[in-house]
């Protein structure tokens, strides 16, 4: 066990549009917080507190900033709390309490600049967060099936294509040996799915998610058949995993890799409000050539800014999404 140094609890900075004092009002009168201080009247910064939560209140004039913002509150009797607030009418319309799939309780609900509050309060049984399951997800055109063994020759129909395989970042499988390898690596994730139409259960393609650094955020990519490309169905599949990585891992942002001569990905990737990041140099589909690659990330505040706090439950339906990682 380390000694010495010891971390003991975060502050968080929350911005108010240009007047401290209204957002002091609401948050003591609204919230239940108590007010510990203020440099001034009016006021440009203030520290409020309700029981162990201690935060910082600050002018800002950044609107932009107030609703890409979101904090995230840890509670005890959340029920209590949630009777409170819904007393006072302050409930986002489609935040009310509600237990997720990995096992919190939580409600939303937007301060008086907009400011997204999630409070949530953990599992009581046995005090362990539950590991998300690869549940099935559905768009308005496909079902999502969370990939199985059973789905071996089905990836290799797709995965044995060169010219689905154009784009991505591994040579084209010439043995069912090469994909029943691929298929093990994505079982091990518990994180990709097989697309089907709901039409005719025909297989449209692959798409998931795999963790990076650490499980601190969330990579995604997609394959589809040749017949399938084009029509807008990577962007249906696509949105919804990206509305499941947000929702329920909670992942704080979503990596996107594209190489650089992928122009119809690139034009998605920034239609949907990814942001380049970088660009590094990484092997081609031969595995022998260099070929640049950009690195894009999608932040969960941006993502909440533009479909609503989590919870809210909106239908996304077929808006796009971009082909991601690789893809045509």
């Amino acid at each position: 066990m380390q000694s010495g140094a010891r971390l003991k609890s975060l502050q968080p900075l929350i911005p108010a549009l240009k007047d401290v004092d209204a957002a002091i009002a609401y948050y003591r009168g609204t919230l239940g917080f108590e007010l510990a201080w203020k440099d001034a009247s009016p006021a440009s910064i203030a520290i409020l507190s309700r029981g162990d939560v201690e935060i910082f209140l600050t002018v800002n004039s950044s609107r932009d900033l107030l609703s890409e913002y979101s904090l995230r509150i840890g509670v005890e009797n959340i029920e209590t709390l949630y009777e409170e607030y819904s007393a006072k009418n302050v409930i986002h319309p489609n935040g009310q309490l509600t237990t997720k799939p990995w096992g919190l309780k939580e409600f939303t609900i937007r301060d008086l600049n907009g400011i997204c509050i999630a409070f949530h309060e953990a599992p009581k049984a046995d005090g362990q967060q539950k590991e998300a399951p690869n549940m099935a997800l559905e768009t308005e055109r496909a079902r999502l099936v969370p990939l199985a063994k059973s789905h071996l020759s089905e990836l290799h129909a797709i995965y044995s294509d060169p010219a689905v395989m154009a784009h991505w970042h591994t040579p084209t499988h010439s043995s069912l040996g090469d994909s029943e390898r691929l298929l093990s690596e994505k079982l091990a994730t518990s994180s990709w799915w097989l697309m089907r139409s709901k039409q005719d259960e025909r297989v449209i393609g692959l798409i998931g998610s795999q963790s990076v650094e650490d499980s601190k955020s969330a990579g995604l990519g997609y394959i589809l058949h040749s017949e399938f490309q084009g029509k807008g169905l990577a962007q249906e599949g696509g949105r919804e995993v990206i509305r499941h990585l947000f929702s329920t891992w909670n992942s704080p942002y979503i990596e996107l890799w594209v190489y650089d001569d992928n122009a119809p990905s690139i034009r998605l990737a920034e239609r949907l409000g990814f942001t380049f990041v970088r660009s590094f140099d990484r092997s081609g589909p031969d595995g022998i050539s260099r070929k640049k690659n950009r690195v894009y990330w999608l932040k969960q505040a941006h993502w909440w800014k533009v479909t609503g706090c989590p919870g809210e439950g909106k239908s996304l339906g077929s808006t796009s999404l971009t082909e991601l990682i690789v893809g045509t």
